[in-house]
């Protein structure tokens, strides 16, 4: 069982980094960082620079996830069996605010 969960984070984590909001503004953001001129001269200051930024939006998508995965797996721990149901109704919920 553990396995599988590892698995399971695994491809959640790599399916998430390409979802329609971080595939489209990741790249932009990063590269608004990275590419301001603050002076920086030589390579290597760069580079400590990219990297720091890297870490820090490493971070913030670990903690968001996390912080949103922990949640849900905590709702399902109490809910059970009635996941399904509840999904289905939050479902149907979105569906109808779409078409309001």
């Amino acid at each position: 069982m553990a396995s599988s969960g590892v698995a399971l984070a695994l491809t959640s984590g790599a399916i998430a980094t390409f979802n329609p909001c971080g595939f489209a503004m990741l790249p932009a953001y990063l590269a608004s960082f990275v590419s301001t001129d603050q002076g920086e001269t030589n390579l290597a200051s760069r580079i400590l620079r990219a990297a720091k930024v890297g870490a820090a939006v490493t971070a913030g998508f670990v903690v968001v996830f996390g912080t949103i995965g922990f949640i849900f797996q905590e709702i399902s721990n109490t809910l059970g069996t009635a996941i399904p149901f509840v999904t289905g109704i939050i479902g149907v919920g979105l569906v109808l605010l779409g078409i309001a």
